[in-house]
């Protein structure tokens, strides 16, 4: 049975870091993906499956930045949630540009098409890093901060 998966949302989920200095949070590592899974008829399908996520530079073709596998159980109505990163963490050079595509791939089909783009929610995991995939920031706890930055 060739299976479908119909994306509904992508979203960064919000989560603290330990061991930070109070106020600052951690960028999670972490992207939300629901979806539903369908049969080739297009009816929701309960099942328990092996999917693949990757994301790409480019809609078709390109590079796989990043990838990562898992069993995953549907509800009845084929709904499935998963958090992208959640044992393959995700570096901050995947998303270092503004075009990535997430393909998916289900037990031994073909990846489906089209890939799906990515909005700006994604994007955010190089907050932590000032944008340059690189880095640190200097945490200021009140007060002022004079004289030249230098590299």
């Amino acid at each position: 049975m060739k299976l479908k998966v119909l994306i509904i949302a992508l979203a960064v989920l919000a989560s603290l870091g330990s061991g930070l200095p109070r106020g600052v949070a951690a960028v999670p590592h972490t992207v939300n993906i629901q979806g539903i899974l369908t049969d080739s008829l297009g009816a929701p399908t309960m099942a328990t499956a092996r999917f693949t996520f990757s994301v790409y530079d480019a809609f078709m073709g390109g590079n796989a930045l990043w990838s990562e596998t898992v069993i995953l159980r549907t509800g009845p109505d084929g709904l499935f949630t998963y958090h992208l990163g959640g044992i393959n963490p995700i570096p901050d050079s995947v998303f270092s540009d503004t075009s990535r595509w997430l393909g998916i791939q289900i037990d031994s089909d073909s990846e489906m098409l089209p890939r799906q783009r990515f909005s700006s929610v994604p994007f955010s995991l190089v907050a932590g890093t000032g944008g340059s995939g690189g880095g640190s920031f200097l945490p200021l706890a009140g007060g002022t901060m004079t004289g030249p930055i230098t590299n």
